[in-house]
This record gives C-alpha cells, structure tokens and sequence, in this order.
C-alpha cells in the first residue's frame, strides 16, 4: 500500500489547536506529513502565539505527490491564505487531480470547493486517517488516544 501524502500549510495565525491535532494524528496513523511554511521562514506563530517549525517551505513542494491538502485556517491566516498565489495554484492542481481538499476553519468563509466544520476536531482527524489510511489504522489510533467521543464514526 502506498502510504498517502499530506500536505498541511501554515501561515502566520493559523489555529494551533486543528494543526496540532490533524499532523498528530494522521502521523500516529502512519501518513506522512509535511508541514509547510507559506513564508521563507520556517518557524511560523500561530493565533494563539504557539510557533511551529514547519518541515519545508511550500515553494520546495511538488504538487503531483500530495494526496491530500488541509488547511488549518485561523481568522488572521484565512485572509493570508486567500491571498498567496502559490498556494492558490497548489489548491487548483489538487483539485483537478482529483486529490482531497478539504478546508478546516470553524468559520463560516468558503475559499474555494469544500468547507468542513471541524466541530470535535479529533474526530475529524481520525475520519480523515479511517479515509487515507482504512479502518485498521483508524481504530488502532483511536485506541491509542482513548478518543471515546468519536465512537459512531
């Protein structure tokens, strides 16, 4: 099995909270993550000043090997992020390859096709891992974090 790709871009005030639990999670589950600064720098501050250290820049990305782009949209980073052409481009080509997109704000702001509302973002993160990775990796993980609350999924 190939092990799917994902891509998790942060700009400055992203939510630390959806970022941290979707790149934890989907790790655990065996996915590989890569974390991606939309500045040169890779050290990023989220909304809740909690700095991350991103694992490459966007630009260093190749868009043919990402199965799948989430995006962990504060206030302050949605308004950076409609705005960075790069990612932008990154966000059509997936898009048209028929690779996952989805969007995790807890906002009500639509960029571009889909727009998920996180809710338990646990749950949403081990739905994404029981779609990427099946259902053997999902109940594993979800054991692994005593994750109760997402029993149904």
């Amino acid at each position: 099995m190939k092990i799917p790709k994902v891509v998790i871009p942060l700009a400055t005030g992203f939510e630390e909270i959806i970022a941290i639990t979707l790149i934890d999670v989907l790790r655990r589950g065996g996915v590989e993550v890569i974390v991606a600064s939309l500045d040169p720098e890779l050290m990023v501050k989220g909304a809740h000043s909690i700095t991350l250290k991103c694992d490459r820049t966007l630009d260093k990305l190749y868009v043919d090997s990402i199965d799948m782009l989430l995006i962990p949209l504060g206030t302050d980073a949605y308004y950076f992020l409609k705005n960075h052409k790069p990612l932008q481009n990154m966000l059509r080509t997936v898009h048209t390859q028929n690779s996952y997109l989805q969007y995790t704000p807890k906002l009500n702001m639509k960029i571009e096709d889909k727009l998920a509302d996180t809710g338990n973002i646990l749950c949403f993160a081990l739905t994404i891992l029981k779609e990427l990775m099946g259902k053997s990796a999902y109940k594993n993980t979800k054991a692994e974090l005593c994750a109760t609350q997402c029993e149904g999924l």
